[in-house]
C-alpha cells in the first residue's frame, strides 16, 4: 500500500503541470493568481528554467501562459529541485505569512495528535509552496481536479484521513472548505514522509553472537544491517552464549547454542550470504505476523464486545446510521454529548468508506472510553457515494490517539481486500467476527 502510494507522489510534479496546460486551454487565461509581486524574488535559475518550458509547452499546444501562470509554474519547478541548502528566508519571499502561519500549525498538530513527524526541511518547503498556492484558490473559490482521488481514498485510506484532518485544519483557520480532490493532493505530501514513519513503526530487533575474530563480528553487523536497515535494528553484539538475555525479537548467531532460548533463533554462515538472508527474511515475516496478531487480538478484546455487534440494522441512510450507533454509545457512558455532531462534522469534510466499508470518527479524540460500535448489512447503506456493508463507528479518548491510528491502518489494510470483506459478512456472531478479522492479518 505504502509503496504504490510513494509510486504516485513522484507523478505529483507532472500532474500539477498538465493540470495548469488543462486550465489554460479550458479558459484560456488563468487569472487566479493575480498576485504576482513575489515574481522577482524567484531565484533566477530555476525563473529561467520555467520560461524555457513554458517556451516549449506553449510551441506545442499553442497556447498562451500569462505571468501569474508562469509564477505557478515556477513555483512547481522549485518544489521538485528544493534541497536542504534552499534558506528559510528564501521560502519566506515566495508565500505569505498566513501561508507560513497555518502550515507551521498543522506541522505541529500532526505531530501532537497523530504523532506524524513532518519537520523534514525538504518536506516543510514543498508542502509550504503547495499551501500557498492551495489557500490562493481558496480566495478565488478555484479547485483543480485530481484523476487519483478514488485511488488513493481506496488504497490508502490512512493517509487520506491525514490529509483530510489537515483539511479540518485548514478550514478552522481560514474557513475554507477543502473538496475531495484537493485533499488527495495534500495526501500525495504527507505520503512522502509516511513510509519512514511506518518503517520505524515495524521494526524488530535482533542480538548478534559471533565469537570474536579479529573486527569480523562488526562487518558482519554491518552486512546484516545494511540489508534489513528498514525492517530490523541491531540490539547487541555478543561473543559468548552467556551473555544471552531475552531484550530482543530474535536471535542471529554463527555457531550452536545448547541453551533452552525464549525467543527465536538462525544460524547464519559467517558471510551472510543470500542463503541466510532468506531465512532471516522467512524468520522477521512470521514474527512481524505474530506480533500484529497478538497486539491487535488484544486491541479488539479490550474495545470491542457483543452488545456492539449487530447485524442488519435497517438504516435508510448514512446519518441515521450515524446517530443509531453514536446514541448507542452516549447511552453507554462511552462518549459526550457532541460526539455524534463531531461524526458528522468530519464526514462533512470527506467521507470516510472505501470500497463497501464505512470506519466513521469523530473530528476529535475526547471520548469518555475508547470503543467500537460494528454492524454488518446484508443490504448496503448509502454512504457518500458508496453503497457500504461493514460499518465500523470509532470513539477514542485522548489517551489513546496512538491506538487510533494502529487501528485504522490494521482495518483498512484488511478490510480493502473484496474477499475478506465477503467472509465478514457471513459472520454469524461477534466472536466468528473478530477470528475472521485476526486470520487475516
Amino acid at each position: 500500500m505504502v509503496k504504490t502510494m510513494v509510486v504516485e507522489i513522484n507523478r505529483i510534479h507532472r500532474i500539477g503541470i498538465r493540470l495548469l496546460i488543462h486550465s489554460v486551454t479550458k479558459s484560456g487565461i488563468v487569472t487566479l493568481f493575480s498576485n504576482i509581486c513575489n515574481l522577482n524574488k524567484i531565484k533566477q535559475h530555476e525563473f529561467k528554467l520555467t520560461e524555457e518550458i513554458i517556451a516549449s509547452l506553449e510551441e506545442h499546444y499553442e497556447l498562451h501562459f500569462n505571468d501569474s501562470e508562469l509564477y505557478e509554474l515556477t513555483l512547481l519547478v522549485i518544489g521538485s529541485a528544493i534541497n536542504t541548502n534552499f534558506r528559510d528566508h528564501e521560502l519566506k519571499n515566495l508565500v505569505t505569512k498566513e501561508c507560513s502561519d497555518i502550515t507551521e500549525r498543522i506541522i505541529r498538530e500532526m505531530s501532537e495528535n497523530y504523532f506524524l513527524d513532518l519537520s523534514d526541511k525538504n518536506f516543510i518547503y514543498r508542502f509550504t509552496l503547495h499551501m500557498n498556492g492551495l489557500l490562493i484558490r481558496c480566495q478565488n473559490s478555484f479547485f483543480t481536479q485530481n484523476p487519483l482521488t478514488e485511488n488513493i481514498r481506496n488504497k490508502c485510506p490512512l493517509i487520506y484521513d491525514y490529509a483530510v484532518n489537515i483539511s479540518h485544519i485548514i478550514k478552522r483557520e481560514t474557513g475554507y472548505i477543502i473538496n475531495d480532490d484537493e485533499i488527495a493532493y495534500l495526501a500525495f505530501h504527507i505520503g512522502s514522509v509516511y513510509e519512514n514513519h511506518n518503517n520505524e513503526k515495524h521494526k524488530l530487533s535482533f542480538i548478534l553472537l559471533f565469537p570474536q575474530y579479529y573486527d569480523l563480528d562488526i562487518s558482519l553487523s554491518d552486512r546484516i544491517v545494511s540489508v534489513f536497515r528498514k525492517d530490523a535494528d541491531i540490539k547487541n553484539i555478543i561473543t559468548n552464549e552467556e551473555d544471552i538475555t531475552n531484550t530482543a525479537d530474535f536471535i542471529l548467531t554463527t555457531v550452536s547454542i545448547d541453551r533452552k532460548l525464549d525467543m527465536p533463533k538462525v544460524i547464519i554462515t559467517p558471510f551472510f550470504n543470500k542463503a541466510d538472508q532468506r531465512k532471516v527474511q522467512l524468520l522477521m515475516d512470521r514474527l512481524l505476523i505474530e506480533k500484529k496478531k497478538q497486539k491487535f487480538q488484544s486491541i479488539l478484546m479490550e474495545y470491542t464486545k457483543p452488545s456492539l455487534f449487530k447485524k442488519n440494522a435497517s438504516f435508510q441512510s448514512r446519518e441515521e446510521a450515524i446517530h443509531v450507533m453514536s446514541k448507542q454509545l452516549y447511552e453507554a457512558g462511552m462518549v459526550k454529548e457532541f460526539f455524534e455532531h463531531d461524526v458528522q462534522e468530519r464526514e462533512n469534510l470527506s467521507s470516510t468508506s472505501f470500497h463497501s466499508v464505512a470506519i466513521p470518527h469523530a473530528t476529535k479524540m475526547n471520548a469518555i472510553q475508547t470503543c467500537m460500535n460494528i454492524v454488518l448489512n446484508k443490504e448496503p447503506v448509502l454512504w457518500g457515494s458508496r453503497k457500504v456493508h461493514l460499518i465500523i463507528l470509532i470513539a477514542i479518548n485522548d489517551q489513546d490517539k496512538k491506538l487510533f491510528i494502529e487501528l485504522y491502518e490494521f482495518l483498512s489494510s484488511v478490510l480493502m481486500e473484496d474477499m475478506q470483506l465477503e467472509e465478514l459478512l457471513k459472520a454469524k456472531s461477534y466472536y466468528e467476527f473478530i477470528e475472521i478479522l485476526l486470520q487475516h492479518i
